[in-house]
């Protein structure tokens, strides 16, 4: 018997975004099989990352249509804030509890426990996305 496909596969499909992201169809296979394991119970981080201008948000920003029933957090980080230490500590904690004054905590070992923490008390999956401005 052949198994159904997945939600996410035609989303993710390369060939559904071949003109879109030529070139980048490892990258959204990778996404979907992240996404499907995650549907599935099995946490996973993906981290996309690479100089400015190479179409790190337009990737994102094509699933994030398919994690509509996901919660999601966008975090926005300044680079005027750079130099102040836990800043994304900070904006990691307000952006998952919705909270506008957290307490940072002192370790960066208490801050992944706390975000970890926020993050499993949730229902269903999680997307956070952090971009740099």
């Amino acid at each position: 018997m052949i198994p159904s496909p997945s939600p996410t596969d035609s989303l993710l499909h390369p060939s559904s975004h071949a003109a879109r992201f030529p070139g980048r169809e490892a990258e959204l296979a990778q996404l979907g099989a992240a996404i499907d394991r995650a549907r599935s119970g099995t946490p996973q981080w993906v981290a996309i990352e690479g100089p400015p201008g190479m179409g790190k948000t337009p990737l994102v920003d094509a699933v994030l249509p398919s994690l509509a029933d996901w919660r999601r957090v966008v975090i926005e980080l300044d680079p005027a804030d750079s130099p102040t230490p836990g800043t994304l500590v900070r904006h990691l904690l307000t952006g998952l509890t919705g909270q506008r004054s957290v307490t940072v905590p002192d370790s960066v070992p208490e801050c992944v426990r706390s975000m970890l923490e926020i993050i499993d008390a949730s229902e269903g999956c999680t997307v956070l996305v952090v971009e740099n401005l």
